[in-house]
């Protein structure tokens, strides 16, 4: 019946700070990106490095290589940081003060945004991963698409059943587990 059907309810505003770590935490954990550019720029500093040790390497030589390991390495910030900060700010200003209502069951997941006419439904196969943090869990569709569901927030249900429902209900890996991982240990109390 409806009565006992398990629930967990979110309901939240925008919080840049928790959207920020979303997309730094795939950036860094699951993106080949950062790699791709922190190695561009090792390999523009050896080849400046190179130069300078090279006897017969040029002043033009010498200045073109190590403008060019100075660029990349200034680059990096740009294109990592650059991307989030644009993706956060375009939605705090869509989302403004609205609440952001989560409605998790073991059937789907519903998401409401105060104001706005559209409700989207999702199943949980529709999710690849989630990481459960100290103060949220982060649901991750891609690397630009998810839920941040902040554990204060949550208004009914609770973090153990939410817990219950992600493991009952997420996608399972190659070995029959939940693709879902907590990312912090837990204080013991002594």
């Amino acid at each position: 019946s409806e009565k006992n059907m398990d629930k967990v309810v979110v309901k939240s505003k925008y919080k840049p700070q928790f959207h920020k770590k979303f997309y730094y935490f795939h950036m860094f954990r699951k993106g080949a990106t950062v790699y791709f550019y922190l190695l561009a720029g090792a390999f523009a500093l050896y080849l400046a490095i190179q130069n300078t040790l090279d006897d017969a390497a040029t002043v033009t030589n010498l200045m073109i290589s190590w403008s060019f390991a100075v660029l990349i390495f200034l680059m990096i910030p740009v294109f990592l940081f650059g991307r989030v900060f644009q993706i956060v700010k375009q939605i705090k200003k869509e989302r403004g003060e609205s609440l952001e209502i989560l409605e998790f069951t073991k059937a789907k997941i519903v998401r409401i945004i105060e104001g706005q006419e559209n409700k989207v439904v999702l199943g949980w196969e529709n999710f690849e991963s989630a990481y459960e943090m100290k103060d949220c869990f982060f649901f991750y569709i891609d690397k630009e698409h998810g839920l941040v569901i902040v554990k204060d927030d949550i208004t009914e249900g609770g973090v153990e059943l939410f817990r219950k429902l992600i493991n009952q209900n997420f996608p399972k890996n190659k070995k029959g587990q939940p693709n879902f991982r907590k990312m912090y240990k837990e204080k013991s109390h002594d």
